[in-house]
């Protein structure tokens, strides 16, 4: 529960874009969205190959990567699913600031696994006006077979976000908001419930999993 594999961690920002294909349609979206996708983990792998930053310093600037290029209030709606309309105002706002807390401390921890993969962004089409998904392979440097990978980006009045990463056709966030659920029903559907588990979470250590 509350976890994140070691793949989906890797997968989220680690590897060099080789090739892009848009269609036709919409044709300036997708390949904004395919340069969003590709300048976004040339960032990451740039802190990667600082080899001279401490632990603290590389997850401050991978956090800081996540904060500005990721959507985190609308994937935290999301993942809360129906039981956001019953929270306060305040709730929200404290499970935004835990969750993105959570996604940051998660996905930090995994980029020190990091072994040379690399993403050959393969294409990238329209979903609707707002939204192109951008396909990719993950490539393993020892000869392992690809993992398919598909960003879900979001066009927004100042520039793009991530709003989900689908890996092999699994939604990360729907998966998460399938594990949320079940805490939430656990605390009485309560979302302050939910963001006192995730708070003790990270408190344990326990963001990480074996995945």
């Amino acid at each position: 529960m509350l976890s994140i594999s070691r793949r989906a961690g890797l997968i989220m920002l680690i590897g060099l874009p080789l090739a892009i294909g848009a269609p036709e349609a919409r044709a300036d979206t997708s390949s904004e969205a395919s340069d969003f996708v590709q300048a976004l983990i040339g960032k990451a792998l740039a802190i990667l190959k600082q080899s001279n930053l401490s632990a603290s310093d590389r997850d401050r600037a991978f956090g800081e990567l996540l904060s500005q290029n990721f959507d985190i209030p609308r994937i935290a709606r999301f993942v809360v699913g129906r039981y956001w309309s019953s929270a306060s105002e305040e709730e929200r706002n404290r499970f935004i600031d835990t969750y993105r807390n959570f996604v940051i401390s998660s996905y930090a921890s995994r980029f020190a696994e990091y072994t040379g993969e690399t993403v050959r962004v393969t294409r990238a089409r329209p979903e609707s006006e707002n939204v192109t998904i951008v396909n990719s392979e993950l490539i393993h440097p020892n000869g392992d077979p690809p993992v398919k990978i598909a960003w879900r980006v979001y066009k927004q009045t100042d520039g793009y976000r991530i709003v989900d990463v689908d890996v092999e056709g699994v939604s990360m966030m729907v998966t998460q908001r399938e594990e949320f659920a079940s805490v939430i029903q656990r605390s009485g559907g309560s979302v302050a419930g939910l963001t006192q588990a995730i708070q003790q979470k990270m408190q344990g250590g326990g963001t990480q999993s074996g995945g």
